[in-house]
């Protein structure tokens, strides 16, 4: 919950304004700022935490929370107030926007279900007498 309001306030303060205007744009980045950087930020930390804090897991909890404060430096600068609105590289970029990010939840999303894997085939330890008589 705290991700998804942290995630809207850096929407309201960055993107909404060089976007406002443009429907396709101004709702795909809200909605995907919503659901998709909360999720790929809780999966990185998930996926960090569940690994106990491991070396090799470090990259996925950087990647998850970087990612999205590039991602509102591009807006910044990519898409600045005043620009033409019938240019057509600004449906493109968001075309290409929706695209991007998609792959950036894969990124912390699939070392988690991997890892979830794992676990569900390890044997349990309840399980352990039944296995050794």
């Amino acid at each position: 919950m705290i991700i998804a309001v942290a995630n809207t306030v850096g929407w309201i303060s960055y993107v909404r304004e060089p976007v406002a205007g443009h429907q396709f744009l101004e709702l795909g980045s809200f909605l995907f700022n919503l659901v998709i950087y909360t999720l790929m930020i809780s999966f990185s930390i998930w996926y960090f935490w569940a690994n106990r804090l491991s070396l090799p897991a470090l990259p996925v909890l950087i990647g998850g929370l970087l990612l999205p404060l590039s991602d509102l430096y591009l807006f910044s600068t990519w898409l600045a107030p005043g620009q033409d609105r019938n240019v057509p590289t600004f449906d493109l970029y968001a075309a290409n926007w929706i695209l991007y990010f998609g792959g950036q939840v894969l990124f912390a999303f699939l070392p988690a279900c991997e890892n979830d894997a794992m676990l569900s085939e390890s044997p349990q330890p309840g399980n352990r007498h039944a296995e050794l008589g």
